[in-house]
């Protein structure tokens, strides 16, 4: 059982605050019991609660994509971030709706889809977990995809 619909921990700062801000002011909005917003948590305390949570919703960091997306994944929880559809990633790993959950940058639409979430019965809550774990296994523990990648992007610079 995952009692938390979703939760956020950690502070705004520099480059990165602008969408953690805009993240925050979205949750705030909502009015459901099962969101939990605060501070940073000890990292055995963050993993415990994020294997209780339903959703992870995960603002950009550095860049489209942070640690916090295979937390996510790893935890089994539903990956929500805002769209990445404009990029090309190796491997292509984040596939909407199939792997993650796209939102909009600005989180407007986190409350349809978070009640989305919390409404859908628990077969199909798994589903988007399930196959991104199963796409993580694949292509980072058990294949030698990004050897092959690198072999071929070498092979063709000395070409």
């Amino acid at each position: 059982p995952r009692p938390i619909l979703t939760s956020n921990r950690g502070r705004s700062s520099g480059s990165r605050g602008y969408q953690r801000d805009l993240l925050v002011n979205a949750m705030r909005s909502l009015e459901k019991d099962n969101l939990l917003l605060g501070d940073v948590l000890s990292r055995k305390e963050y993993l415990r609660e994020m294997s209780k949570t339903k959703a992870v919703v995960s603002p950009f960091g550095f860049g489209e994509i942070c640690y916090r997306d295979f937390e996510a994944v790893i935890s089994g929880s539903v990956l929500i971030k805002p769209d990445i559809s404009h990029i090309e990633t190796f491997p292509d790993f984040f596939v909407a709706g199939e792997t993650y959950i796209p939102c909009r940058w600005d989180f407007s639409d986190l409350g349809n889809t978070l009640n989305a979430i919390d409404a859908r019965n628990k077969k199909k809550n798994i589903s988007i977990p399930m196959n991104a774990q199963n796409k993580y296994r694949e292509l980072y523990l058990k294949s030698r995809h990004f050897q092959k990648h690198l072999r071929k992007i070498v092979q063709k610079a000395l070409s």
